[in-house]
């Protein structure tokens, strides 16, 4: 990609031109100057100074193209690698802390055995921060959750996931004291549940940029119920670990599941898992591309990999109303 072009793509990042000068290891005037020739070649301005410094729309417009010109800037060296190379070189793909902990182990084998020769660098993040890195150019693929509509992305869906109750027996005795009251609500409940019929449960959630918290957000919203979240944190696995305290449930996609089995040894209270009702939000998982990316071998293997993977987690979980 062409000098001008880099500079600028650092200064939009950075949003200082002296911290994107020290990225680029010149002067700022060096890059101011890079800058305002791209600026006179186009006849046009890419950055407000005051009262900070802010792109244009002009510059907008310029950083969408040039994020697309280093994808395909990138892709050039890597096909032409690849052709050379076969399965050699690097893949980076991108997905969420759990998925990745359920996943890799099994994805990371099979693209190993499917790829020898490729190294794979893989980035844990949630999905929102996952696109623009793609967009970017910064990772050549990832698994998105509910991951928004782009022309640019090529998307291969997986499954579509709905949302699961996951509560301690003990928490839910509460609601229903006594045998006979409690064994109704197992009976009716195995079909799903419907919050509104657990006011005020302790939910402890991830994030604010979690796709689950968001969907369980809009549905306390949408029903004119008080949200009662006590605990925010990222960590599926912390989620569990205090469910088993037997203080606290959780809400899950389908595919977390599976770590409910790998928790079983930890010991603490029986969880039991609950189909969600009244949650409209469904969550396509996919596996998504870039558009303008070159079609590279390893890529592909990794796609295929990380699909077997996700199937083989989808197989793995079992009953949904099972106990753990």
């Amino acid at each position: 990609m062409l000098t001008g072009f880099k500079m600028f793509m650092l200064a939009a990042e950075e949003m200082n031109f002296s911290r994107a000068a020290e990225r680029a290891f010149v002067t700022q005037q060096s890059l101011s100057d890079h800058i305002k020739k791209l600026e006179e070649r186009y006849g046009a301005k890419f950055f407000t100074r005051r009262p900070k410094l802010s792109l244009t729309p002009e510059g907008e417009a310029m950083l969408r193209y040039v994020s697309r010109l280093r994808v395909l800037d990138e892709g050039i060296q890597k096909e032409l690698a690849g052709l050379t190379g076969g399965t050699r070189g690097v893949v980076r793909a991108g997905m969420g802390m759990t998925r990745g902990e359920i996943l890799m182990p099994y994805a990371a084998e099979k693209f190993r055995q499917k790829a020898p020769d490729a190294e794979l660098q893989v980035t844990l993040a949630d999905t929102r921060d996952l696109e623009p890195l793609l967009l970017s150019g910064e990772i050549d693929i990832f698994l998105g959750v509910s991951a928004e509509r782009n022309a640019a992305f090529v998307s291969r869906k997986v499954r579509t996931e709905s949302l699961y109750l996951i509560v301690p027996e003990r928490l839910l005795r509460g609601y229903f004291p006594g045998d006979e009251a409690y064994g109704s609500c197992l009976k009716i409940f195995a079909d799903g549940v419907n919050l509104a019929a657990l006011p005020g449960i302790p939910l402890v959630l991830g994030h604010e940029g979690s796709r689950t918290t968001s969907g369980v957000r809009q549905y306390y919203h949408r029903s004119g119920l008080e949200l009662n979240m006590p605990v925010c944190i990222s960590d599926f696995r912390i989620h569990v670990r205090l469910c088993r305290t037997g203080k606290y449930a959780t809400v899950a996609p389908y595919m977390h599941l599976y770590q409910l089995r790998e928790s079983e040894n930890d010991g603490g209270e029986k969880l039991l898992v609950f189909p969600l009702l009244n949650i409209e939000k469904k969550y396509d998982v996919e596996i998504i591309t870039h558009r303008d990316a070159p079609r590279l071998r390893a890529v592909d293997e990794f796609s295929a990999a990380l699909e077997e993977a996700c199937l083989e987690s989808y197989r793995a979980i079992g009953a949904l109303t099972a106990s753990y």
